[in-house]
């Protein structure tokens, strides 16, 4: 099996758009300090709330690997039943 890079970088843009669906914001680098927060129906969420969430994706992320590696073992069931 050939090596794949699976990792994936997840972070406040990410974050952002879990955590507040639909907002409009803009970051303009990679902190909490480069968030310009534009929604006037939606607060921003703090600075601990956008690290747990990044943690929380990780995670999910990172637990669902297996599921990627063995998707791409197998042709899709539309493939599959076309076979059949």
């Amino acid at each position: 099996m050939n090596s794949i890079n699976t990792k994936r970088n997840i972070g406040i843009s990410e974050a952002l758009n879990s955590l507040r669906p639909g907002a409009k914001w803009t970051c303009l680098g990679t902190t909490y300090d480069d968030i310009i927060w534009h929604d006037t129906t939606q607060s921003i969420p703090n600075e601990d709330e956008i690290s747990t969430e990044i943690s929380r994706l990780k995670t999910e992320y990172d637990n669902k690997e297996y599921q990627r590696l063995r998707a791409r073992e197998y042709p899709s069931f539309a493939e599959q039943f076309d076979i059949l």
